[in-house]
């Protein structure tokens, strides 16, 4: 049964609307709004949905006056991928954004001031819509046929996301900074793999003013990015690209200029890995010989001065730099001034602590 609600006469907002749709138990419904109705700020964002579920609308409408007298805020249109299932807004202003996410949404004769988003699992159309925007002014990223649409002064009319399938027929696309139409898409870069371009953008699309009319960027795995610029159909031809680690991929451009292929290329040559030097210890006998950081680098130096080896402490027998090192450190941890004792001064009176005592008042009185 079909529902058909006014607003404001028989609800306030568009919202209050779809709950009394609801309330009621109704499956299609449609809202038609009245000139000059503006939706209440506490309505935003407004959400438009139909699913296949229990309670929800499988048919919802949502219909302006003439010459777009009616506004909307921020817009979400959505539905499952369940068959027979419909979101349609027509006829109104959107001051915001607007977002379609389902084969069932539709958007007709609509003005969008900050741009459409198609969503992944695409849309049914957009038809006649004027979109305005500062950056992207439509966003597709699922299947979407738009048709007879203005857009003027964004950065990229069109922005089309990992190959989608969308359809662009007797459009206008006008006082673009960056480019018309702009197309995103991967490949793999094995031999054999094949990219076939699903956009179908023909002759009837006008473009006026713009930086540039069509943008291509396909990023081939594992080497450098491959860029056609204001060209539609592809350029037939044969492109190398670098790999990251070095080699190459050949990319071929066939004939009907919407596919490519990859024909060959140049693997990346094997990284050789570096063996890290690990440390051996020296033998010890050789350690004995060598030098051993003291500058005895033979037997003789070992015997040494008789004046060296008496205040080591070392007798007159040969010594290895070993034991040379030991007595070194035994001697350097007794003659420490850590070690030492305090000495008190030698003498008495004026004749030994006295002098002490003037030179310490002397360094006070120059001090002060």
């Amino acid at each position: 049964m079909l529902e058909e609600i006014k607003v404001p006469i028989d609800a306030p907002s568009v919202a209050a609307a779809l709950e009394l749709a609801r309330s009621r138990g109704a499956q299609e419904v449609v809202v038609r709004l009245e000139p000059d109705f503006e939706e209440p700020p506490e309505a935003w964002p407004l959400e438009l949905e139909a699913g296949a579920g229990a309670g929800d609308f499988r048919s919802l409408e949502v219909v302006g006056p003439p010459e777009r007298q009616a506004v909307l805020r921020d817009v979400a249109l959505s539905t499952s991928d369940a068959e027979g299932l419909k979101v349609l807004l027509q006829g109104v202003v959107v001051r915001g954004r607007a977002t379609l996410d389902g084969p069932g949404c539709a958007l007709d004769d609509c003005e969008v001031r900050h741009g459409i988003e198609v969503g992944h699992l695409g849309s049914a159309c957009l038809r006649g819509c004027e979109v305005h925007g500062k950056a992207i002014g439509i966003a597709v990223h699922g299947g979407v046929a738009i048709e007879d649409c203005e857009v003027d002064g964004c950065a990229i009319a069109v922005s089309l996301y990992g190959n989608a399938a969308a359809s662009l027929r007797g459009n206008v696309f006008r006082r673009c900074r960056a480019a018309a139409v702009v197309l995103h898409c991967q490949m793999e870069a094995e031999e054999g793999a094949v990219l076939q371009l699903a956009p179908m953008i023909d002759e009837s699309n006008a473009i006026e003013e713009c930086a540039r009319t069509f943008e291509v960027h396909i990023e081939v795995e594992g080497a450098t990015a491959l860029t056609f610029t204001d060209e539609w159909p592809l350029t037939p031809g044969l492109h190398t690209l670098r790999r990251g680690r070095g080699g190459s991929v050949e990319v071929e451009v066939e004939d009907s200029g919407t596919s490519l292929r990859v024909v060959g290329g140049e693997a990346a040559p094997e990284k050789t890995e570096r063996r890290k030097r690990k440390w051996q210890r020296p033998d010890r006998a050789e350690a004995n010989e060598g030098a051993d950081g003291f500058g005895l680098e033979s037997e003789a130096e070992i015997l040494g001065p008789s004046w060296a080896r008496q205040v080591l402490g070392l007798g007159e027998e040969r010594v290895t730099p070993r034991q040379v090192r030991a007595a070194y450190r035994r001697k350097a941890r007794e003659v420490h001034p850590d070690k030492q004792r305090q000495r008190a001064p030698s003498g008495g009176g004026a004749g030994g602590g006295g002098g002490g005592g003037g030179r310490r008042r002397r360094c006070r009185r120059r001090r002060r």
